[in-house]
């Protein structure tokens, strides 16, 4: 089981891939967000390559970073270049 299953503030939702390590942090990080009377959810855990890749295209797609590297649209994780221009975008805009 894990142990941030009994979270109270820092909640992990149903369809997050936990590791140990990951499980570990957010158990731990709990305390702070009690202490701080915050109350939030994990939404993402553990991806793969090809998840995250659908991720960036996806967020490119939403800030229109298509528009300067259309490679995103149609991006291959094994075709570096499909990808990695938009990818740096992103994370100039945040």
């Amino acid at each position: 089981m894990w142990k941030s299953k009994n979270n109270k503030f820092l909640k992990v939702r149903k369809l997050v891939n936990l590791t140990d390590t990951i499980d570990s942090s957010i158990a731990l990080l709990d305390g702070y967000f009690q202490q701080a009377n915050l109350k939030a959810e994990v939404s993402s855990g553990l991806r793969t390559a090809e998840e995250q890749l659908k991720i960036i295209v996806n967020k490119s797609l939403k800030h229109k970073v298509d528009l300067e590297f259309p490679l995103i649209r149609a991006a291959k994780l094994k075709e570096k270049e499909t990808w990695i221009y938009a990818w740096s975008r992103l994370l100039t805009i945040g």
